[in-house]
């Protein structure tokens, strides 16, 4: 049995969601000011449905028609390559070991405590 779902298929390429997105928001009569379009794209990691939804949730929180920079930052999360890198990051600021799992540890399981039993996930 088939079933007809509302689908919408698209043929917009990667490094095209930026500039489908731009001329989205000009059709629906907002615009991004300071750079925010670029923030909201890099925090979408330039998928467009993840933008969409990001920019619908914007549309509902923003004063008027311009959607800042700022609004973007503080409402909009950290994309999962940018969360990697600042934990990454962080590990390296706080001189952790690069196999952080106690000897006798298998490579492909156990848990993320250190050696010296902290956990990854603890406060430094």
């Amino acid at each position: 049995m088939e079933r007809s779902f509302n689908t919408v298929s698209t043929a917009v390429k990667s490094y095209e969601s930026g500039r489908v997105m731009q001329a989205l928001v000009k059709a629906e009569g907002y615009r991004f000011a300071g750079g925010a379009l670029d923030l909201l794209m890099e925090r979408s990691d330039q998928v467009l449905d993840a933008a969409l939804g990001n920019y619908n949730k914007l549309k509902a929180i923003s004063d008027g028609q311009e959607i800042s920079w700022d609004l973007v930052d503080r409402n909009i999360d950290l994309s999962l390559d940018q969360n990697v890198f600042c934990y990454s990051r962080g590990c390296l600021k706080r001189g952790l070991p690069r196999g952080n799992r106690p000897p006798g540890r298998a490579a492909a399981g156990g848990d993320l405590s250190l050696a010296d039993g902290r956990g990854l996930f603890q406060p430094g």
